[in-house]
């Protein structure tokens, strides 16, 4: 049998290698269609798998911490003792934690050109000190610190909105609920010490960050109570022993949920995409194998008087079966490697790319209008890029799985081709 294997694959490659010589020129023509069918399955995986990773970092980061213990029974905010125990019993609960109290709480920002709503978020000077946050939180204009209680960041998309800029004045109006009825509107002024990105304005376009005192005092209502936020070494190990471990620690009147809990419904979102996304560029791959099933037909009815000849001097079936499967191995191995390299250079540059697609746009569109092929508000400022080795692999190997199986069926009627019938005819 492996005689057979071995004879079979020596003449696939014989006829493969003339390919590159001139003749069978459409067994190259297959090959380049299914390289083409896979170099947008390996962008889509590599930006796909980048901009999940980008966006649940930043949602872990920056957003909604590894873990976050509530209260469920004292709404009213903890005072500076409690505070330093609390901290003291969340920081020692589990191995690297640290926490930090927030206060989060929505408003109304304005001044004299304009006014909008937003998210403001309470948080403690040394949170911006945590290397999740200053990964991904930076100032665009002046400098993440708080240098007194009447200081205040801004996130770009609201700074726009008011056209202000760092050394500014805006007003936060907020309201106490007192008995579930609105309270006395209060009216705090401060001013603008940065503007600040994530790079993900889904995120960010409605956050402002003041300094957690000032939050208590501009958010004092039992409908804002404080949470804190907990980071550990490894938020995607063991994150659940983590949380139960800080809830223990935080006592009977607090509940700790860990971010697969706070974050899940965002994240399904974004591995459906992901598997749709994927399951299309598939089924463009799966129609481009249907050429090298043609070009085995057309090679079968090509060489047709060969086939007798080897047949007639005694050549087993088998022998001319594993020449046309190798054919198509061989074509499903060039693809793959090209579709593959090809698509990897894509991915690598795609920011490049779409740059150069926003220049062209908006030269073309030209009024003043910048033209942005993806949309800020939705997707990552800069698309991050994941070439998993493992990924590539799979599609390598799925790829030359499908070529191999395209070719089957004209390899089994090839290996029942009569000869006295087809050296008739020649």
């Amino acid at each position: 049998m492996s005689l057979r294997l071995g004879a079979g694959w020596k003449l696939g490659f014989r006829i493969f290698r003339g390919a590159f010589q001139g003749r069978t020129k459409f067994l190259l023509s297959s090959a380049l269609a299914m390289a083409l069918g896979l170099m947008p399955l390996v962008v889509v995986f590599s930006i796909a798998d980048g901009m999940i990773e980008g966006i649940m970092a930043r949602t872990l980061e920056v957003a909604v911490y590894h873990v976050q213990v509530w209260p469920f029974a004292s709404l009213t905010p903890p005072s500076p003792a409690e505070q330093k125990r609390m901290r003291h019993r969340l920081d020692a609960a589990y191995p690297g934690a640290r926490a930090w109290p927030e206060r989060d709480g929505f408003a109304l920002a304005f001044n004299e050109h304009a006014r909008t709503g937003v998210d403001v978020r309470g948080v403690d000077p040394t949170w911006v000190e945590d290397p999740g946050v200053k990964r991904f939180l930076t100032a665009q204009e002046g400098k993440l610190t708080f240098p007194d209680a009447q200081s205040i960041w801004l996130g770009d998309e609201i700074a726009r909105k008011l056209g202000v800029h760092p050394g500014d004045k805006i007003k936060l109006l907020t309201s106490q609920m007192t008995n579930g009825q609105p309270g006395i509107p209060r009216i705090t002024t401060l001013t603008v010490r940065a503007l600040v990105s994530i790079g993900y304005q889904e995120l960010d376009k409605l956050w402002v960050f003041v300094p957690y005192d000032t939050a208590v005092t501009l958010l004092p209502g039992p409908q804002t109570p404080t949470f804190w936020g907990v980071k550990v070494p490894d938020p995607y190990q063991h994150i659940n022993q983590a949380a139960q471990a800080l809830g223990q620690a935080a006592g009977n009147d607090y509940i700790a949920a860990p971010w697969t809990q706070l974050a899940k419904s965002q994240l399904l979102n974004y591995q459906t995409t992901r598997a749709l996304l994927a399951l299309i560029t598939a089924l463009i791959l799966l129609v481009a194998s249907v050429n090298v099933s043609t070009a085995m037909v057309t090679l079968v009815l090509e060489r047709q008087g060969e086939i007798a000849i080897l047949k007639a001097t005694g050549t087993p079936p088998s022998i001319i079966t594993w020449q046309f499967l190798s054919l198509g191995a061989f074509s499903g191995l060039l693809a793959s490697f090209t579709g593959i390299a090809a698509g990897s250079v894509l991915a690598l540059n795609i920011n490049n790319i779409i740059s150069g697609i926003d220049a062209l746009g908006t030269l073309f569109q030209g009024g003043g209008k910048n033209f942005h092929l993806l949309n800020n508000n939705y997707y990552l400022a800069t698309i991050p890029v994941r070439l998993h080795l493992s990924v590539l692999f799979l599609m390598a190997a799925g790829t030359i799985v499908l070529a191999t199986f395209a070719a089957w069926f004209p390899a089994r009627r090839a290996s029942r081709l009569r000869p006295l019938e087809v050296l008739r005819k020649v």
